[in-house]
């Protein structure tokens, strides 16, 4: 089978480049489908065609500095996309640097981005993705906190994604050299209208 194709170290999606498995997912099939169906696939594979650039992180994640805690996103496939944080100095009290625990939501940011870059070829939105962080299974850090300075090299893999907005997502935090920091799967719910769903569900 066709393997998947990263992105470019520069961000730049691949051009004029053989089927990939993110291409396959997306293009039109002769199968016999609903033209509503059909079209759909059409528009999600011309748009996944015309995306040359990967957005800013803050067009794809809500939060902001100091709590925004992706540089950057430095691939993007269907199921995977992969990132980087750098912990500053400053932002945080403990001059150790930032506390390990905080890899879930490293972790979390990084699902919202995958989902609104996922939003984008499906429905066209540019909006970024806001949902639900639900919890972490079996997360494993290996110290106790990530030094400032140092690179955080994101590594992200969708396990499940069901249409109601439910998922759960393997996510791995390494250092430059690919040694392993911390991990966890991590699961989420993006409801279809955020607001609406905080405003049914808030206490009373």
């Amino acid at each position: 089978p066709d393997q998947p194709m990263p992105l470019r170290g520069d961000n730049k999606l691949p051009t004029a480049l053989g089927r990939t498995q993110s291409e396959s997912d997306l293009r039109p099939t002769c199968v016999s489908q609903p033209e509503s169906l059909r079209r759909k696939q059409r528009e999600s594979y011309l748009r996944f065609h015309a995306m040359t650039e990967l957005p800013p992180i803050e067009e794809l994640v809500p939060h902001r500095h100091p709590m925004l805690l992706i540089d950057g996103v430095t691939s993007f496939e269907t199921t995977r996309l992969t990132a980087t944080f750098t912990p500053a100095e400053g932002c945080w009290d403990d001059p150790r640097g930032l506390p390990s625990y905080a890899g879930i939501e490293i972790i979390a940011q990084a699902i919202a981005a995958h989902n609104s870059l996922a939003s984008r070829l499906s429905e066209g939105s540019t909006e970024p993705s806001v949902g639900v962080l639900l919890g972490a299974r079996s997360y494993e850090a290996s110290m106790p906190f990530f030094p400032f300075g140092r690179r955080i090299l994101i590594e992200l893999e969708e396990k499940m994604q069901d249409p109601v907005g439910f998922g759960a997502f393997l996510g791995t935090l390494r250092d430059e050299t690919g040694r392993t920091l911390a991990s966890s799967t991590i699961k989420v719910f993006r409801p279809a209208d955020f607001r609406t769903y905080i405003a049914q569900n808030r206490p009373s």
